[in-house]
């Protein structure tokens, strides 16, 4: 039997049935502001992760990130720019037994609103907290199991 070793929600090292793995692909927003970055924590591990989630089979990566921007932080009006990385992730959620074949994407994104939704009104049950964060920051802070990649990425811009 072929499997797949990787990490779990909180970095531990996990080695699972290659048929456990589905595909999923997700998008996500980069918003910079001066120097700042917005990002949220996530509920199963307290670490940093940025807006976006998951897409829909036959949608498209624009209507997947507006989709959950809206329903994490609230953003309405955005405009969505360029991709700034795309990788490919194996990954295991813990709290929903969810093992993944993850093909991220990472969109730098604009948006003039100023007010977050607060975490009693976030649609999406992982994602809470989010807040403007300083750069020099977020490269001293981890992101759940893909540090190397996201710090990588916020190095280059």
């Amino acid at each position: 039997m072929d499997t797949i070793r990787c990490k779990d929600t909180f970095g531990r090292d996990v080695e699972l049935p290659a048929d456990r793995f589905r595909y999923r692909p997700s998008v996500y927003a980069v918003f910079r502001r001066d120097n700042r970055v917005l990002v949220c924590r996530t509920r199963s591990t307290g670490k940093l992760w940025l807006p976006g989630g998951g897409g829909d089979a036959g949608g498209t990566h624009e209507q997947a990130l507006r989709r959950e921007v809206r329903e994490e932080a609230g953003i309405v009006r955005m405009e969505m720019g360029g991709l700034l990385t795309a990788f490919r992730h194996y990954g295991y959620y813990e709290p929903e037994d969810d093992a993944f074949d993850g093909h991220l994407y990472f969109y730098e994104c604009v948006t003039a609103e100023t007010a977050l939704r607060p975490n009693d009104e976030i649609e999406d049950g992982e994602a809470m907290d989010f807040t403007w964060m300083e750069m020099e920051e977020l490269m001293r802070t981890e992101f759940c199991d893909v540090d190397r990649e996201i710090h990588g990425m916020l190095a280059a811009l």
